[in-house]
């Protein structure tokens, strides 16, 4: 039977594939739809308070750009409240069925924002430890947001203190280390003030410290935009914090590569350990409410090993039906040499995206105006932005709305790599 199925629809396929080229050489004019309905003003009452609320939101997020600053927190979550305040203002009652439903989802979404802002509180506490001096480095950084003068002696001040407070942080992170681990630890590179005593020792989670790793990097990339922000403009500033700045920026490069190679264990050349950043049981069940998901995690994970076992069944007939008995995943490695000629993935690509236009329009699935149906585009990606063959993790093309990108090989590639990218025809159906 599955057989006969297989055999119809690539029987099927060619005619499938003319309707799609049909269906884009159509004259122009039935690309422009009918404007009656986009007159027809929006059946919610609250339409245009969602609208300004986004729009005000996306404005605050532009103009406080620290991502852990704890200006940008205490501003989200003042906003946030005068948001959910001024919305219990509103007659509920009053409002039609669309007004009460944006009333719902808004007062849903304000109330997430203040527990994500609340999460986010507990896990920089968490961290808080490893880089104490993390509160000074946006300081400086939010002084420059709120256009504050700068002066340039505090400013250096305030840099050579960074450094120094960064290498008694990593001291005290290495001499929490077990003790093999410890001695491998890269030496100090600042020295400390004459008479300071050894720090405390620092045991972290390699979950917090892959996080804190994380954190420093983006803060970082936000000290960089504040030096290179006086820097040259002000002569002064440039002959003052220039060498701290550096000092700091090296301090923080190492202090970053240290938590991430002697703490969490990521080891140059190889893939990444997986380190899982866990929000608990608790906060996963707020979530799916809030996503108005009615399940528990342990019912999800019961329905995903249902499904799981479902497919492992459907592997295992795949695999017998091709020689291979119940080892489904020599079978599965098999079908991935399957694949299409060196430069034919780009005609791969162009009849799956044809493929799928034309399934979902002869069945009804989803509406494609016509000229989304023409204007879809397909790019190439170019080897340095493919990844390495062991960091693929599907088989798929990549897809985005309105283009198709495929990633056949460009340029000189190692030969493994480039047969890494040219998928199997059965893998990228999806």
């Amino acid at each position: 039977m599955k057989r006969r199925s297989l055999a119809i629809l690539l029987l099927a396929a060619p005619a499938l594939l003319a309707l799609a080229r049909a269906a884009a050489a159509e004259d122009p004019t039935t690309w422009v739809p009918a404007l009656t309905p986009l007159e027809n003003p929006s059946p919610s009452e609250l339409a245009h308070v969602v609208e300004r609320f986004t729009s005000d939101r996306d404005v605050l997020l532009r103009h406080f750009d620290a991502q852990y600053s704890a200006d940008r927190r205490g501003s989200l979550r003042e906003f946030t409240k005068a948001w959910r305040a001024r919305l219990d203002t509103i007659d509920f009652a009053a409002l039609g069925v669309e007004g009460r439903i944006d009333w719902l989802l808004l007062a849903n979404r304000l109330n997430h924002d203040l527990r994500l802002l609340d999460r986010e509180e507990k896990r920089i506490s968490e961290a808080a430890p490893l880089m104490p001096f993390s509160g000074a480095i946006l300081a400086l950084y939010d002084a420059r947001r709120r256009v504050d003068s700068v002066d340039p002696t505090a400013a250096a001040k305030t840099l050579s203190e960074v450094a120094l407070e960064i290498e008694r942080t990593r001291k005290a992170v290495e001499a929490g280390l077990p003790g093999d681990t410890a001695k491998a630890a890269p030496p100090k590179t600042l020295e400390a003030p004459p008479g300071a005593r050894d720090p405390e020792p620092i045991r972290p989670t390699k979950i917090v410290a892959y996080r804190c790793a994380a954190m420093l990097k983006e803060e970082r990339a936000a000290l960089s935009k504040w030096f290179k922000f006086y820097d040259g403009y002000d002569p002064l500033f440039t002959w003052w914090c220039e060498a701290p700045y550096k000092k700091v920026d090296a301090a923080l490069e190492k202090y970053i590569q240290f938590l991430r190679e002697k703490v969490v264990g990521v080891k140059e050349g190889e893939d990444e350990p997986i380190v899982g950043d866990p929000i608990g049981r608790e906060a996963i069940v707020q979530d799916l409410n809030d996503e108005f998901i009615p399940y528990t995690p342990e019912e999800l994970v019961a329905i995903a090993e249902k499904e799981f076992a479902w497919c492992e069944v459907e592997l295992k007939k795949a695999s017998r039906e091709m020689g291979f008995g119940d080892d489904w995943k020599k079978a599965l490695e098999k079908v991935k040499t399957q694949h299409v000629d060196p430069g034919k993935q780009a005609d791969l690509v162009r009849d799956l995206s044809r493929e799928a236009v034309a399934f979902v329009k002869a069945r009804d699935l989803v509406t494609v105006p016509p000229l989304a149906d023409v204007v879809w585009r397909m790019e190439m990606m170019s080897p340095e932005l493919q990844p390495p063959p062991q960091r693929l993790r599907h088989p798929f093309p990549g897809r985005r709305v309105g283009a198709a990108l495929g990633d056949a090989p460009l340029g000189p590639r190692l030969h493994a790599h480039s047969r890494g990218s040219r998928r199997s025809p059965l893998l990228a159906r999806a």
